[in-house]
């Protein structure tokens, strides 16, 4: 993510990279940048930027507007802290962190120094997400009955930590918490959650209470045969069903009076336009509010429920 990230940020022309803190200074070494390197025009920036191996020391000797936050999840908490009691805006990777408490620490931070978090939620920005909850909003084709939200890939070989279920939180936190963040953004909170979890919780499905909407969400990190990384969803309207698959070049389909058709959308650049959109922020002096700090702390909070439901096999209340 944090290639990702610098690849965003070579692409907007009114903001300056002037330092990168890596955990492991070899990664600057030679002319590879480890695992921060190779991603568009990121190359560039950050052989322009300052290097630190300590976080503390970055923070006390750069003037810095924003922090970006994409380490390891099990860091992500300690880090914004520091950062906002440095009077420093954080961008920060998702999950928000491990616990509830560690959300919280992180939401008083913010507080306390008057200074903006927000969590990379990076669906809130992708065009086949807004355009299902723009029309979940406007009820064009009449309410919302039924979503099936779909994440899946082939298992984590690539960093370690990231196979700890107490370092990442494992599939249902790191990976499912995009679509469950979905469900909460299209939908609301559900009244009620449960789960089925496969024994090494590396898959799983989940069902939400509404009153008026079937809403599942089904997970899998574990598939098999080389299958490659996808997201899609099945969204049953009154009158029109909206199907989306980001495996195939014309993704979204619409059908709607008995005719398919594919809804023109921008291009994907959710990286850039959540980067674009807390600059906006910042220099703007106005909090975030298309994703707030306590938003992404209720998708944790409700990740956890999950894992509890799926863990005790009954439906478990939704309460956060």
């Amino acid at each position: 993510m944090g290639g990702a990230h610098l690849a965003a940020y070579a692409k907007i022309r009114d903001v300056e990279l002037v330092a990168v803190c890596h955990a492991s200074p070899r990664r600057f070494s030679g002319a590879s940048s480890g695992n921060i390197s190779g991603f568009g025009g990121g190359q560039v920036i950050l052989r322009k930027a300052r290097r630190h191996a300590d976080l503390g020391a970055m923070l006390a000797s750069e003037r810095l507007d924003l922090v970006d936050i994409c380490t390891p999840t099990f860091t992500h908490a300690e880090l914004a802290c520091r950062a906002l009691r440095a009077g420093v805006h954080v961008l920060c990777e998702k999950p928000m962190a491990l616990s509830v408490a560690d959300c919280d620490r992180m939401i008083r931070a913010s507080r306390t120094s008057r200074r903006f978090l927000m969590v990379a939620h990076c669906l809130r920005w992708w065009p086949e997400y807004v355009y299902l909850r723009n029309l979940a909003r406007s009820q064009k084709f009449g309410a919302l009955k039924s979503l099936h939200l779909f994440r899946g890939s082939m298992p984590t070989s690539w960093a370690p930590w990231m196979c700890d279920e107490r370092k990442s939180g494992g599939p249902l936190l790191d990976l499912h918490i995009h679509d469950l963040d979905q469900a909460l953004w299209i939908c609301g909170r559900p009244s009620a959650v449960s789960a089925s979890l496969s024994r090494d919780r590396r898959a799983g499905s989940v069902l939400y209470r509404y009153p008026d909407a079937v809403v599942v969400a089904e997970y899998n990190a574990g598939l098999a045969g080389g299958f490659q990384f996808n997201m899609s969803y099945r969204a049953q309207f009154e009158r029109a069903t909206l199907v989306f698959d980001f495996s195939q070049k014309k993704s979204l389909t619409l059908w709607a009076a008995g005719t398919p058709r594919h809804p023109k959308l921008s291009a994907a650049k959710a990286y850039e336009d959540e980067i674009r959109y807390m600059l906006h922020c910042v220099r703007r002096g106005k909090a975030p509010k298309h994703l707030t700090a306590g938003e992404a702390r209720d998708s944790v909070a409700l990740a956890l429920l999950e894992r509890k439901a799926g863990l005790e096999n009954r439906w478990v209340r939704v309460k956060f």
